[in-house]
């Protein structure tokens, strides 16, 4: 699978220049296991704002797994509004996207400047206007179907059932077909992108929406 990604050193040089207060730790065998360090986050304008203590733990499969972000100090509150367990883990997006990204190989340094950065830039912005910057997603399984109503332009449970259905058997419509949602449209015009992108997300992700979809019709 080709990836954008830089080499880890190039990747560790670039890290420590935009954010040197974060240290890489290895481990006996060279493995890269973890960043740890300070956070220092700035407004639009360069202005100063607040610093956290961070812990960035590298899975063994990276890129093609997803790091895990702690928050060591405890400034934001332990509360599911803030997008935070009581041991600090972060929860920097949506699982779907993050299997996304990882799908096609991290890049460390574009991960804490889009997803780590962005989310304790967030958290500050949440502390002085009493809301997300971009908005949030809601929790739980209600998250997963705002994920698909505006991600993916698919908002009927029965519609996105299919849709799963299909992805997970490897049935997918030919580029001139009649799109799946029944539009009458064809599927290159129509939903060929949510396939896309659906496709790209692990099979164990989509079987528990898929599960999700079935019992939100069946309790409707």
């Amino acid at each position: 699978m080709k990836t954008n990604i830089r080499n880890l050193s190039e990747e560790l040089s670039i890290i420590e220049e935009r954010f040197p207060k974060l240290r890489a730790v290895f481990s006996k065998s060279g493995r890269l296991e973890k960043l740890i360090g300070e956070l220092d986050i700035c407004d639009d304008e360069g202005n100063y704002w607040d610093t956290f203590d961070i812990k960035i733990v590298i899975p063994k499969k990276f890129p093609y797994a997803i790091p895990k972000v702690f928050e060591l100090n405890g400034k934001i509150l332990r509360d599911n509004d803030r997008h935070i367990s009581e041991d600090g883990l972060c929860c920097l997006d949506i699982e779907h996207e993050l299997l996304r990204l990882a799908s096609k190989g991290i890049s460390l340094c574009d991960f804490i400047v889009d997803k780590v950065y962005t989310f304790f830039a967030n958290q500050l912005f949440f502390e002085k206007m009493g809301e997300y910057a971009n908005g949030e997603y809601p929790h739980g399984f209600e998250g997963v179907r705002y994920f698909y109503s505006k991600k993916l332009n698919l908002t009927n449970p029965v519609i996105i059932i299919r849709f799963l259905k299909l992805i997970l058997k490897n049935q997918i419509p030919g580029r001139n077909d009649c799109c799946p949602c029944q539009s009458g449209r064809k599927f290159k015009k129509c939903h060929l992108k949510s396939f896309e992108y659906l496709k790209s997300i692990r099979r164990e992700r989509l079987k528990e929406d898929l599960n999700g979809f079935i019992n939100m019709s069946v309790n409707t």
